[in-house]
């Protein structure tokens, strides 16, 4: 999710398309820079939020600074932790835009495929799924989780405001000016020059903005996230999901800093 503040194109008029290019640094799969155009009548909630986004972010930023791993559990977890039962993962935003294409926006097969970006129509077909989105819109009715949701959908903007972005991006900038000082400090110590500092502070800086990212997110995939490590895709220490807490968690962060992380 490599996609930064001067990625995207904002309208100055906001009835006109937003414009977001796709593998501007790494290469998409189909080897060449792609966009995404969020059209505001039909993905209103998306472009209000993605136009957010760009205004609390430094040009040079990334707009979604996590890795693939924890938006992936932290999904999962709030799936479980709500019990919406929807076995809802990092990539089911791929099935509901193919699926609501479909029956919501009426879009033809090849239009849906040229907004989502898929190669070969096989592969799109794979992600409608018309029944699947029944059944689930039925399970909301039933146990009367719909008027919930639709309240979520409308006023997204009342949990995302400008005033946490602003502290989350200078949270994730602060811990790693953090870790490549530590890196610094622990490269000077090695060539047998004395450290600046202990290492403490920069284990203390580098704890808080993405644990914040991953509030909520609970202890259901504690397991599962330490089997993969917990370095992040670009170079800032994501904390376990869940966890111990307090004096444990400073001393295993500090452990795997030692380490050379």
């Amino acid at each position: 999710m490599d996609i930064r503040g001067c990625d995207v194109s904002v309208p100055h008029c906001e009835s006109e398309a937003l414009i977001i290019a796709l593998g501007v640094r790494k290469r998409t799969e189909a080897k060449r820079v792609q966009h995404v155009v969020l059209d505001p009548v039909r993905h209103l909630e998306s472009y209000l939020l993605v136009k957010l986004l760009v205004c609390t972010t430094d040009p040079s930023g990334l707009l979604f600074p996590f890795t693939y791993w924890v938006f992936h559990s932290s999904i999962r977890a709030m799936d479980a932790r709500f019990k919406l039962d929807l076995g809802l993962s990092g990539h089911s935003g791929r099935a509901c835009f193919a699926t609501e294409a479909i029956i919501v926006h009426k879009l033809s097969v090849p239009d849906a495929m040229r907004e989502g970006r898929w190669l070969s129509e096989s592969a799109f077909r794979m992600y409608v799924d018309i029944v699947g989105a029944s059944a689930a819109q039925a399970s909301f009715a039933a146990r009367g989780l719909a008027p919930a949701a639709d309240f979520c959908r409308v006023h997204v903007l009342l949990y995302l405001t400008a005033d946490r972005l602003r502290n989350e991006q200078h949270g994730v900038r602060a811990s790693k000016e953090a870790l490549e000082l530590h890196r610094a400090k622990a490269h000077t110590k090695g060539s047998g020059s004395e450290p600046v500092a202990d290492s403490t502070a920069a284990a203390t800086s580098l704890k808080g903005p993405a644990e914040r990212m991953e509030q909520g997110a609970g202890r259901h995939a504690q397991s599962q996230h330490g089997r993969h490590g917990n370095r992040g895709q670009h170079g800032i220490a994501a904390p376990r999901v869940g966890g111990s807490k307090g004096k444990g968690r400073s001393k295993d962060l500090l452990r795997r800093l030692r380490q050379g992380s």
